[in-house]
């Protein structure tokens, strides 16, 4: 497969979140020794949740997504995989559906897949896809294993967590046996979060710098993997 790395920046008010956010987690994780049914260790988690959302959301995703997508507004078989937490006030999934289906610059035929449909509307969902009435699938975390989709030639990673096991079963997603397959080769694009630029950096604070570097080891451990 190809692999594109399409990088996003934080907005300097995300990035502000962030490590607010990070020295949260730092504070809150620096005594330890907690079970895991502890009160520090259920803020811990909800501290954890609450910044991998933020990160898999980033508002600049969708704008990002924009400029790679409108070169394959008029190809078949794409997967769109978006995040459930919110952007500027609306839902990652719900952004990335207006954009792809409303924008007048992209325009494409495109429906969710997400536990909120029916078992039998997502089917109907598949059905379409494969016989190229839509040409691309959003989709939260359904999609992410037992389910096969026959054709699929690319996939769009909008958001994704930290753990190896779900961005591999995405990978497998769009990964085809070459001698059976007329479309030997998929493409992977992935938006990869890093720090906004900021005019001064040499100004940041070393604690500001290695939360931030951090985040950026973060990413590099799904680049690496897909790379």
């Amino acid at each position: 497969y190809m692999y594109y790395p399409h990088l996003v920046e934080l907005t300097e008010i995300e990035a502000e979140e962030y490590i607010e956010i990070t020295e949260k987690i730092s504070n809150c994780a620096r005594g330890g020794g907690f079970d895991d049914e502890s009160e520090d260790n259920q803020i811990l988690q909800k501290l954890l949740m609450k910044r991998a959302r933020m990160l898999g959301t980033a508002s600049n995703k969708i704008k990002v997504l924009k400029e790679v997508v409108i070169p394959y507004r008029d190809s078949f078989f794409n997967l769109f995989y978006a995040g459930d937490g919110i952007v500027e006030g609306e839902r990652q999934i719900e952004k990335t559906c207006q954009l792809l289906g409303r924008d007048p610059e992209v325009n494409m035929k495109i429906d969710r897949f997400t536990a909120e449909e029916s078992t039998k509307d997502r089917r109907i969902v598949l059905e379409r896809f494969e016989k190229k009435v839509l040409q691309g699938i959003v989709a939260i975390r359904c999609l992410d294993e037992g389910i096969d989709i026959p054709g699929t030639q690319r996939a769009f990673i909008l958001a994704s967590s930290t753990n190896p096991r779900q961005f591999v079963q995405r990978r497998g997603r769009i990964l085809r046996n070459p001698s059976r397959d007329e479309h030997k080769i998929a493409e992977i694009h992935d938006f990869i979060v890093i720090p906004p630029s900021f005019e001064n950096a040499e100004d940041l604070s070393p604690k500001v710098f290695n939360i931030e570097r951090n985040l950026v080891k973060k990413e590099m451990a799904r680049f690496a993997e897909f790379a």
